[in-house]
C-alpha cells in the first residue's frame, strides 16, 4: 500500500524508500519534497497513538527546527487505525559519529576544524535543552539518532521513541541501546520512566 491519509483526511502517496529501521520504513512523499512518511511494520496501538497525538499537538517552530518531529498521523483509510506519521524530510544528513570519528571526519567533513566541532557540540547541547524544556526525555541516545549537517547544525531523529509526559501521564521511551545507555539503565527494561540525567553518549 502506498496511499495513506493525514489527520485532516488529505491523501498522502508514498514514493521512494529513504531508509528502514527495526520497526518502520521511511519514504518520500509524492509531490511534497519537504515531507517524509514513517510507516510502521505493525499498526500502532492505542498507547503509541496517544503518545504521537501529544507530540503532534506540541509541534512548534523550535521543535521542528531541532528534530524530525511528528506533524500528522497517517492512516490507511480516513479515520482508520494509525499506521505511521508525517515529518519534515531531511536531506544531506550525516550521523554524528561521522563527525567525531577522526577517519570518517576527514571524508565526510573535510572542512571541520575545532570551531566547527565546538559549534556542532553546542548545537547538540541546545537541542537536548529544548527537548527537556518541553518535558520530553531523549531515551535512546545513540549516534544513529543524531544527524549533523555541513553547517554544523544538528537534528534529532527517531523522535517517536522519546519519553513524553503530558497531563500527568507519562509515555515511556520504547527503545534502549545498551552500548550508549548510562550505568543506571543497564539490564533494565526499556519502559522505565527516565529523567533528563539518565542519558549518556559513548
Amino acid at each position: 500500500m502506498n496511499r495513506f491519509y493525514d489527520d485532516h483526511g488529505n491523501s498522502i502517496e508514498l514514493a521512494k524508500q529513504l531508509g528502514r529501521g527495526g520497526e518502520a520504513t521511511i519514504y518520500e512523499v509524492q509531490g511534497k519534497p519537504t515531507l517524509a512518511a514513517k510507516i510502521y511494520e505493525v499498526p500502532v496501538g492505542d498507547e503509541k497513538w496517544e503518545k504521537l497525538s501529544v507530540m503532534i499537538a506540541f509541534q512548534n517552530e523550535r521543535l521542528l527546527r531541532l528534530a524530525a518531529w511528528p506533524i500528522s498521523g497517517l492512516r490507511a483509510r480516513p479515520k482508520g487505525q494509525v499506521a505511521g506519521f508525517l515529518m519534515q524530510r531531511l536531506v544531506e544528513l550525516k550521523q554524528i559519529d561521522d563527525l567525531y570519528g577522526v577517519k570518517t571526519r576527514l571524508i565526510e567533513f573535510p572542512q571541520a576544524c575545532w570551531p566547527f566541532l565546538i559549534h556542532a557540540a553546542l548545537n547538540l547541547a541546545k537541542a537536548f535543552s529544548v527537548i527537556h524544556e518541553f518535558g520530553f526525555v531523549i531515551g535512546d541516545v545513540k549516534p544513529q539518532n543524531i544527524a549533523v549537517f555541513n553547517d554544523a547544525t544538528v537534528r534529532l531523529l527517531d523522535c517517536d521513541s522519546f519519553q513524553v509526559t503530558a497531563a500527568g501521564k507519562s509515555y515511556p521511551c520504547d527503545a534502549l541501546t545498551p552500548a550508549y545507555a548510562p550505568p543506571e539503565l543497564q539490564n533494565r527494561t526499556a519502559r522505565i520512566i527516565r529523567t533528563p540525567t539518565m542519558i549518556a553518549l559513548g
